[in-house]
């Protein structure tokens, strides 16, 4: 299935919106240049989802979360696998990949990668922002999985932490200001992407994410 090119300019969640108890399971599903003020790709509000070896990709937020925005779960269940969070924008923080709210959030074996905060359509020489953003009473535990930005630097986090919490795992994430274990078995190492130019980030056979 795919959703494509839709439009909610004044409202939340351009390709998908679900509200209040909705519970669902979205598996296989292609959401790729959509737009909303909220949550371009997906608005989840108050419902429990399961999102499974779906990609979310180059949506846009006229506001914030351009690929997946979260405002609470039912019974606390947000759940992500074997799925790409890529190259999705907003013109405001926080979360251009995923902005979390009042729910606990699982992904597992999944990539998250180069979304953007775009300001007045034009994309800056060093913009990546943050992909991940946990605000309050958000808890995001990662396992398995990858989180990066191609220009990661000191003053572009991949992940900021607001008033929520992290718990990661065996997984590899590129620059950030916060401090995870390496003892989790936790890396910050290029994954080496097939072609992530042309959106293939599929790993290539040298990549320090194989079998680590």
């Amino acid at each position: 299935l795919k959703i494509y090119n839709n439009k909610a300019i004044y409202s939340f969640g351009g390709g998908i919106g679900i509200r209040e108890g909705s519970d669902c399971i979205i598996s296989s599903v292609e959401i790729k240049n959509n737009t909303a003020m909220q949550g371009g790709g997906i608005n989840i509000n108050n419902s429990d989802v399961q999102i499974v070896g779906s990609k979310i990709i180059s949506n846009i937020a006229t506001f914030q979360s351009g690929g997946l925005e979260i405002f609470s779960a039912a019974s606390n269940s947000i759940i992500i696998n074997h799925s790409l969070i890529a190259n999705n924008q907003s013109q405001w923080d926080p979360g251009n990949g995923i902005a979390a709210f009042r729910a606990s959030i699982f992904i597992n074996n999944s990539t998250i990668v180069n979304n953007l905060i775009v300001t007045n359509h034009t994309i800056p020489n060093n913009a990546s922002g943050p992909s991940v953003y946990l605000g309050s009473n958000a808890t995001v535990n990662l396992y398995n999985s990858i989180i990066w930005n191609a220009n990661s630097g000191e003053t572009d986090f991949p992940i900021v932490i607001g008033q929520g919490s992290l718990n990661t795992k065996f997984s590899n994430i590129s620059f950030d200001h916060y401090t995870y274990s390496t003892t989790d078995g936790n890396i910050n190492s290029d994954p080496l992407f097939i072609d992530p130019d042309n959106g293939d980030y599929t790993l290539l056979s040298g990549s320090p994410c194989i079998d680590a």
